[in-house]
């Protein structure tokens, strides 16, 4: 799973495929700090190529709705985020 959205790149390459390289959950301050990694396309992190860049983002736990922190519940409150509003699952 990952997201789709057109997001510039400082590299003047648009990149379209943000995967979760790594989550970090912090039960006492309450923190879910997500890093990003953006491809071209899907393709190219199928073919292991590097990714264009990474963003680190910081969830508030309370937001999730499940009784656990999955993939699938960060995907989704990133989509809930400005930043990542209109991406579609991948």
């Amino acid at each position: 799973m990952a997201l789709h959205l057109p997001v510039s790149t400082d590299y003047g390459v648009t990149a379209t495929y943000h995967h979760i390289g790594a989550a970090h959950i912090n039960w006492r301050d309450g923190g879910c700090t997500v890093i990003l990694f953006s491809y071209v396309d899907a393709d190219a992190r199928a073919a292991g190529r590097q990714p264009l860049g990474s963003v680190t983002v910081v969830l508030n736990i309370a937001d999730f709705t499940g009784p656990d922190i999955t993939r699938a519940e960060i995907y989704n409150q990133l989509k809930q985020r400005t930043e990542w509003a209109g991406a579609t699952d991948a």
